[in-house]
């Protein structure tokens, strides 16, 4: 009999919506894929259960394709629920979808249901789940109901607390205990990245263990659980809150029910649930950040606490938590965003606690908001919290290391040492050099023997990132003063040395190449020059929205785009975007993305 057949179903789900995915992508990738998981299930399973595994794979791909298929073409008017609203921009919901919305919607407020006149555009968006872009010409009508005046509270609870703590003291209360980030700072949210306590300012199972906790303490179970789906909904019915309200609920009725729970099949059941409503959410970072530091607390909580047992309980508790939480969530982490924060575990330590504390009491605040003197003295409190938060968080800065950004090959270098760990500890002795190999091949790659030059976009212009044999300058058209950005670029670009063209000319002399960058003539204008320095031949001209290299031998160059040379002067024009160079025996070796 199959083991905990609700994993196997759920991972074959997962499948499902993944091959639908890359089907858009490559037909023959997502062919292999499929076929060999199909090999592996088959192999794995007892035939009567292999056939159910498969059926799932079915469900999740076909679901995929049937929420990214709907077709909003050729109607006269639509209905939309407003998720998320600024000032120019919204995201609504129609039929279950998300559809960004622009045009006409200055008046239009968060979670009104609107039923407007307009054009729309298909330009789907995968990762956030939307179909395309609809540009509002008329709002025909708007509609309150429950999900619209929570929304309205929330504003309302917003503008209370504003009197009573600031703005920024609000923004971060807002975010902490009711999921709405619409209000936080740039710089505050530097600071939640930098602790590693970024997880906070979304409403996840943290979140939802505690209030749903208290309100057991004096509710019954029913009502509990109202009001935690009362509250999933006004705070954004987020991946993280969802997940955790799933698994409460499985938790509590299988007890109630069977007397047993496993944490894995009602982790599956959650994954499932969601998966069916937003089949999106199978590249989702949040969703993936939520289940898999649920994994991770599932797998190795209790061996680290067993191996941190000398620490007092409580210590041993959060450290235990926090590392357990990282342990699948890192790598995902690494391989999505490209960084981490390596003081994740004093923020987990010293201000997760208090903010927990802030969760509950703005809560309780929520609630008394109508009584006027109780909830004065909840604000109180809650001034008092903010405080120790403002300078725990002051002083952590300080000394917490700074964010690291680390590129994909490095990243697979890490992710390469977790297997080989695991096979030496069961007695393959000998992989204990594959790590060195790797290392190895890996210094080799990023060595550059010979000259290479990559045309990069940058947060404020763009530039030109000149490698070769160790060296990785990165020659911007902006001056990069801001320590942050060039941590980040340092990280995402793999580049140690920073350079600008803004106000002078830039000339680097390479082994028996001279590239040349004039001055910067504007913000998107760049102009590089490879020049040959025995005969002051050009081999790259880069300018204006054109690539133009000469080939400096009758064979022709290599270049992936297969395009014809000219004969007369044996140059090739590209286009400029997304393209990169590599100098090899007076060759220019073209790469486009």
């Amino acid at each position: 009999m199959m083991d905990k057949p609700l994993v196997y179903f759920c991972i074959s789900m997962i499948m499902g919506c993944i091959c639908a995915l890359i089907l858009q992508i490559n037909l023959f990738l997502d062919v292999a894929i499929a076929a060999s998981f199909f090999i592996i299930i088959v192999l794995s399973c007892e035939k009567k259960y292999s056939f159910i595994v498969i059926g799932f794979f079915i469900i999740g791909f076909i679901n995929f394709n049937l929420y990214f298929k709907l077709d909003l073409t050729n109607k006269s008017s639509y209905t939309f629920r407003i998720i998320t609203k600024n000032k120019f921009y919204a995201t609504g919901n129609y039929k279950g979808r998300n559809i960004s919305i622009s045009g006409n919607i200055f008046d239009v407020q968060q979670g009104e249901k609107i039923t407007v006149t307009g054009e729309f555009e298909k330009n789907i968006d995968y990762e956030n789940g939307s179909l395309g872009d609809f540009k509002v010409k008329y709002v025909k009508d708007k509609q309150r109901d429950t999900i619209s005046y929570l929304y309205s509270f929330r504003k309302n609870i917003y503008n209370k607390f504003y009197w009573k703590f600031g703005e920024r003291n609000t923004a971060k209360i807002m975010s902490v205990a009711f999921g709405d980030t619409s209000y936080l700072s740039m710089e505050d949210k530097y600071d939640f990245k930098k602790l590693g306590i970024v997880h906070v300012i979304s409403v996840s199972g943290l979140h939802m263990a505690i209030i749903f906790k208290v309100l057991e303490s004096f509710l019954n179970l029913q009502i509990s659980i109202f009001i935690s789906i009362i509250y999933t909904i006004f705070t954004g019915s987020q991946a993280a809150t969802l997940r955790s309200l799933i698994m409460i609920i499985v938790l509590k009725l299988s007890k109630k029910l069977t007397k047993n729970y496993d944490a894995f099949s009602s982790l599956s059941i959650a994954a499932m649930i969601l998966l069916m409503i937003k089949p999106y959410y199978v590249i989702n970072i949040g969703f993936g950040l939520s289940f898999l530091s649920t994994l991770g607390i599932i797998l190795f909580y209790k061996k680290l606490s067993k191996v941190l047992y000398r620490l007092p309980l409580r210590l041993n508790e959060s450290i235990s938590l926090t590392l357990s939480a990282q342990s699948l969530s890192m790598p995902y982490v690494l391989f999505s965003i490209k960084n981490f924060a390596l003081g994740f575990l004093l923020g987990d330590l010293f201000i997760i606690p208090l903010y927990s504390i802030i969760v509950i009491l703005s809560n309780i605040a929520l609630v008394v908001s109508f009584i006027k003197p109780i909830f004065n003295l909840v604000c109180a409190f809650i001034n008092i919290i903010m405080m120790s938060i403002n300078g725990g968080t002051v002083s952590l800065m300080k000394v917490s290391p700074p964010i690291v950004y680390i590129s994909t090959i490095n990243t697979i270098f890490i992710l390469f040492l977790y297997p080989c760990y695991i096979l030496m500890k069961k007695g393959y002795e000998k992989l204990k050099f594959a790590p060195i190999i790797l290392l190895l091949a890996i210094i080799i790659y990023q060595y550059n023997f010979f000259p290479k030059i990559d045309h990069v976009a940058l947060k404020n212009g763009s530039g030109f990132i000149v490698r070769y044999r160790g060296e990785d300058i990165l020659i911007a058209n902006y001056e990069i003063k801001d320590e942050d950005e060039k941590s980040r670029l340092q990280g995402m670009l793999s580049v140690d040395t920073f350079m600008s063209n803004y106000s002078e000319d830039y000339k680097i002399a390479i082994a028996k190449y001279l590239i040349y960058i004039p001055k910067c003539q504007g913000k998107e204008n760049n102009i590089i020059k490879v020049i040959k320095k025995d005969n002051r031949i050009s081999l790259i001209d880069f300018k204006g929205d054109t690539v133009k290299y000469k080939t400096m031998k009758m064979n022709k160059n290599y270049d992936i785009m297969k395009v014809n040379i000219n004969k007369k002067n044996r140059s090739i024009d590209l286009p400029k975007n997304n393209i990169n160079f590599q100098i090899f025996a007076d060759r220019v070796i073209v790469y486009t993305d």
